[in-house]
């Protein structure tokens, strides 16, 4: 490890180490993808064709719906575990080291059912959020809208850290959630700067692939065939590690900055020392400050922005092939 390597980096900068790890690692991140979601589609295709052909769909509906719930709990579980192995993979990168897969495994499935039960929480929390603010809603009309924005600025606080804080910390799934939501609104922006940024450059390129195998798909006469399928599973597996990967730099990048990570880490007297090794400090201070709310007025003007100009697009659109409104 070395000082270098954990040295805070711009957006940009930290970017450019996504994409580099990705391609680093590229053949192991597509294969664990792949052993997850190629089989799973296979699966669900398979039961939506055995119910659709079904002379029995009234009684098969009951079966056809827990199968479905089977399956999606399986691939929650899965995909989980992926996410995993692609953040202690990036770690391991990080800190200079390329450790056998074998290692990498033994020790994401330490941390998995701390991971799976943080996500369950967060998922129930905001069940039972979006619950009340629909009962409030009776109430008061209206105020479900302004509560959109405070719920969308945790939400992304909470997501953007909550695989690494699992992962790569010794915390359970409380502490883990307050951990991941104050690293995140520490460098909010930076964060959001790095996920939008992610998601454009991946939104480009599936574009300019799937454009391609729409073409060749076409051409063979295969758009509604199993081949079909496992194309498009296969072109989503292509940037699918991207942004775990991105969230991962910027996770160490912030910690970094906050708490000294780099410093840390060089200090501890153990061999091939990790963020685990490392007391994560305790969550303190008040849930939502200052600086919080005025991160959420200003997401809240980027949210009515985009839907003005996404809006404006629209109705250009109709207007140009004319469409009534």
């Amino acid at each position: 490890m070395s000082e270098q390597r954990l040295s805070p980096r711009t957006v940009v900068q930290l970017i450019d180490r996504t994409f580099r790890i990705y391609r680093d690692n590229f053949l192991l991140f597509i294969v664990l993808l792949a052993v997850v979601a190629i089989p799973s589609a296979l699966v669900v295709q398979a039961v939506n064709y055995s119910y659709a052909t079904s002379r029995l769909l009234r009684t098969a509906a009951t079966d056809y719906t827990v199968v479905l719930l089977l399956i999606g709990l399986v691939q929650f579980v899965l995909t989980s575990l992926v996410n995993g192995i692609i953040t202690f993979t990036t770690s391991e990168h990080l800190l200079g080291r390329k450790l056998p897969f074998a290692e990498v495994f033994a020790a994401v499935r330490r941390r998995l059912w701390p991971l799976v039960g943080s996500i369950i929480l967060v998922v129930v929390l905001l069940i039972g959020v979006v619950i009340a603010l629909y009962a409030g809603a009776f109430v008061c009309r209206g105020g479900i809208l302004l509560a959109v924005p405070p719920l969308l600025y945790i939400g992304m606080a909470v997501y953007f850290f909550l695989v690494p804080v699992m992962i790569l910390e010794n915390v359970g799934a409380s502490r883990g959630i307050n951990r991941s939501m104050k690293l995140a609104k520490e460098r909010f922006w930076p964060v959001f700067g790095l996920a939008v940024g992610i998601y454009v450059i991946t939104l480009i390129v599936n574009a300019a692939l799937g454009t391609g195998l729409d073409l060749v798909l076409d051409a063979a006469n295969l758009n509604y065939s199993v081949v079909a399928v496992l194309a498009g599973q296969v072109l989503a597996l292509l940037t699918a590690p991207i942004l775990p990967i991105g969230l991962t730099v910027m996770y160490y990048d912030t910690r970094i900055r906050l708490e000294g990570l780099d410093l840390a880490l060089l200090a501890l007297d153990v061999p091939n020392p990790r963020p685990s090794d490392i007391y994560s400090p305790p969550v303190s201070g008040p849930f939502l400050n200052g600086r919080d709310l005025r991160n959420i007025l200003v997401l809240t003007g980027l949210v009515i922005v985009v839907y003005l100009v996404l809006g404006a697009g629209v109705f250009l659109l109709f207007e140009m092939y004319g469409f009534p409104l």
